[in-house]
């Protein structure tokens, strides 16, 4: 069993202010069985329950092995009840040629007596299917009425892979289907019914829930707050299997961090169709002990949990896309964090703090984590050694001078953010145009924007403990006062460096002072260099950013990285493959010039181009 590095991170967060409450179900599975009454040799799937969960609608597929290849004999929806807590044998719904074309249920009222179908006809004068969707109503007399055709916006599936889903209620349509007729990966749309009876467009449900692979069956809870469904996408055990995910605001396209429901429900086969009924039991369907699927019961191990939660959204500068173990209280689950950093939880209970622990983790840099609003504001932030200690704050201010247009400007608006693009304050500048910023020493990568264009932070300096300890480049890098005497002069210095060949560099750019772009000629210079470089894919490209010894080490590492980053960017866009590429930070380290004076410091502010074969 591979072991698992933790850091704890305690965060004392007030969960009051975010979100919608809602009513959380934390199921707790007991092993699941088949059922034997509702499965035979042919592959069962769609369930859909009626009758307050004692009835239920499924189909059948059956199927005969012709070679290589899998024939399908025949297909019906069929039907069951549940009588003293045992299934009934299962009738057929309709006869094969009821209606025409292939009939398949996705969905019923609550009462059963009107069906949802997918109506699929070979149109031959096309050479193509066509499928659109229908329903049917149970007459007074036990007969089951012609097709009638429902209407939704942007219904046309063509021949992709698709699965869709009504709920009980009939108001809310799911839809997941793939990008094209060569994908499998399907994605989650929603439709939802107005008061009118109207139908919306599709809604996406966003990346939360879709994912690069199959997102499909989905199944809702009465309160429309609770989504099961089944995915390869969000870590599984092996095929697809069931996951749960909780609604976070009325958008339909916020939703808490989807939760794999275990190896109590879940197996290394294809686990779909999870369905809840009324009495706290579950089924889904399963090919775990057979080449086809099918139907499976589970039941809360206990009664299921029902508790008022609010979403707890949240965002991190840590690793990319890592898993994060959240405890509240007794509760432990894992969240996946997206690419961006965010991620959500749905806190369950009234607490004052909650447990983050970052798997694997092992960087330098502190970490921190901020508490997002519904449009993804960041509302406040946390700071955390690496060790898991929370950061001591340590006072410093910034005195600057606010100049826009070339003039000093008084009672102008700085908004100023730390690196991560959180708003640390906004500040107005007196009657002198100075601009006084009290921060967080560990902020030294601060950015800032102003209410006007064309304005700029001039004259900074950096005072801590009371003691001027530096110039503050615009760009956050800390200046050694002793060896700059004037930091407007520094920064109006330019490269004099130009773009000549460096030895055992395939190339060597040059940037100018406290800055991670290049000129417009050494861009283009790049860009032509790129051209050529897509002629031989077999080269490996390594990028090497490079700074002047002016500022501290740590920022120097940054500003290398952020250069190294910014030629990496003009190299993807030009077509250059990103397996090619890598790239390293070595601040200050291997000078090409002596730092003693801007002529050589021009020379060492640089990212080199090495190629290997």
């Amino acid at each position: 069993m591979m072991k698992i590095n933790y850091l704890l991170l305690c965060i004392g967060l007030s969960i009051s202010t975010l979100s919608l409450k809602s009513q959380l179900t934390v199921p707790n599975f007991s092993k699941a069985v088949k059922v034997e009454e509702l499965s035979d040799e042919s592959e069962e799937s769609s369930l859909f329950p009626f009758e307050n969960g004692d009835a239920l609608f499924f189909y059948r597929t059956y199927l005969k092995e012709k070679g290589d290849d899998i024939e399908i004999l025949r297909q019906n929806i069929w039907f069951s009840y549940r009588e003293d807590g045992e299934w009934t044998k299962a009738d057929r719904l309709f006869r094969m040629d009821e209606y025409p074309g292939e009939i398949m249920i996705i969905g019923s009222s609550s009462s059963g007596e009107r069906v949802y179908l997918l109506q699929t006809l070979y149109i031959a004068e096309e050479d193509a299917f066509k499928a659109s969707l229908k329903y049917v109503e149970l007459n007074d007399k036990g007969k089951w009425s012609e097709l009638k055709d429902l209407q939704i916006p942007g219904f046309d599936i063509g021949e992709r892979f698709a699965h869709l889903y009504m709920n009980q209620t009939e108001d809310v349509f799911f839809l997941s289907i793939a990008e094209n007729v060569n994908s499998e990966n399907e994605d989650l749309f929603v439709s939802l019914k107005d008061e009118k009876g109207n139908w919306s467009a599709f809604i996406d449900l966003g990346p939360t829930i879709n994912t690069q692979r199959a997102e499909l069956s989905p199944f809702l809870s009465a309160d429309k707050k609770t989504l099961f469904f089944s995915s390869e996408g969000h870590g599984s055990y092996g095929a697809t299997d069931v996951f749960v995910s909780y609604r976070l605001d009325d958008s339909w396209t916020k939703w808490t961090r989807p939760k794999n429901l275990g190896e109590s429900v879940n197996s290394e086969f294809f686990d779909e169709n999870f369905i809840l009924l009324s009495n706290g039991d579950y089924y889904f369907t399963s090919n775990r002990e057979e080449d086809v699927a099918d139907i499976y019961t589970t039941h809360s191990a206990g009664n299921v949990e029902m508790k008022k939660g609010r979403a707890l959204a949240l965002e991190w500068n840590g690793p990319a896309n890592p898993k994060l173990g959240i405890k509240e209280n007794a509760v432990y689950e894992h969240v996946q964090v997206a690419d961006n950093g965010s991620f959500s939880f749905l806190v369950k209970s009234k607490i004052d703090k909650v447990k983050f622990e970052v798997e694997s983790y092992s960087g330098e840099k502190p970490l921190f984590i901020y508490k997002l609003a519904d449009d993804d504001t960041k509302l406040s932030r946390s700071i955390f050694k690496t060790n898991g200690e929370r950061w001591t704050p340590r006072s410093q201010k910034i005195f600057a001078k606010l100049y826009c247009n070339g003039n000093v400007v008084q009672n102008g608006t700085v908004y100023i953010y730390d690196s991560n693009g959180y708003q640390l304050g906004e500040i107005q500048s007196d009657d002198q145009g100075v601009v006084t910023i009290a921060t967080d020493s560990i902020d030294r990568l601060l950015s800032y924007r102003t209410e006007e264009g064309n304005c700029r932070l001039r004259d900074i300096r950096l005072v801590e403990n009371g003691s001027l300890i530096g110039l503050l480049a615009e760009y956050g890098a800390i200046i050694d006062k002793d060896k700059l005497k004037s930091d407007v002069a520094v920064k109006t210095v330019k490269s004099s460096a130009g773009s000549e060949d460096v030895e055992g560099a395939a190339m060597k750019l040059y940037f100018d002072f406290n800055s991670v772009s290049l000129s417009a000629q050494e861009e283009q210079k790049l860009i032509e260099f790129a051209n050529k470089l897509k002629q031989d894919p077999t080269h490996k490209i390594m990028l090497f950013g490079f700074t002047d010894d002016v500022g501290t080490d740590e920022v120097n590492l940054e500003i290398g990285e952020e250069r190294a980053a910014y030629v990496r960017k003009i190299l993807l866009d030009a077509g250059v493959p990103a397996s090619q590429i890598q790239s390293k930070s070595l601040g200050e380290s291997m000078p090409a010039a002596t730092n003693d004076n801007e002529s050589g410091r021009a020379k060492n502010r640089r990212v080199e181009i090495g190629l290997e074969p």
